[in-house]
């Protein structure tokens, strides 16, 4: 995947008239993530692995970003409609929110950790909640299907957001699930 990254992307960055080096440097080349989760050999917890592309060339350079034991969901990339059907808000809503509220117009002062932690628990009873560590496989995979289909969809019909007009039109294509289970049996991409 490196070397695929350094024959496409690093001559069109060169082309553009940009320093290769200087902005690997600063942080801000296009990346290419790449999410690996699953059972390392004789374990039987999963882990989740993060790698970004040119940032992750070396042996043992990825970033472990679910390990195991946790019990925790993970969302990469354009995941906002997602965010917004499972807990009925995002995270910049909230924000924008606790900015007017603590403004001048209304109390003036930082809210107290108790104001917050009420707020939290008002918004927490309208958050879905999903059993995922006793769903059956093949509805996991469904489940996971939906939020998929639920991301490309919303990006197929908006017009992206407010703030952020370039969103619009950005995810999709052909999707693939792949799975495989404690049974012994190796990946296998579903249909």
């Amino acid at each position: 995947m490196h070397d695929a990254y350094q024959a496409t992307v690093v001559p069109a960055i060169q082309a553009a008239g940009r320093d290769v080096n200087a902005e690997l440097l600063a942080g801000t080349l296009p990346l290419v993530g790449i999410v690996v989760g699953g059972f390392s050999t004789g374990q039987y917890v999963p882990e989740l692995w993060h790698i970004l592309i040119p940032y992750h060339q070396n042996p043992g350079s990825a970033q472990m970003r679910v390990a195991r034991g946790e019990n925790t969901v993970t969302w990469y990339s354009m995941y906002e409609p997602i965010v917004r059907y499972i807990n009925g808000y995002d995270q910049l809503i909230i924000d924008e929110l606790k900015t007017y509220i603590e403004g001048p117009g209304l109390l003036g002062r930082p809210l107290a950790p108790n104001e917050q932690a009420a707020i939290g628990d008002i918004l927490q009873k309208y958050q879905y909640v999903m059993s995922f560590s006793s769903m059956p496989i093949e509805q996991g995979v469904e489940y996971v299907r939906f939020l998929v289909d639920l991301a490309i969809k919303h990006y197929h019909f908006s017009s992206g957001f407010a703030h952020e007009p370039w969103t619009e039109k950005i995810v999709g294509g052909r999707v693939r699930l792949g799975v495989v289970t404690y049974k012994g049996e190796s990946f296998r991409i579903l249909d």
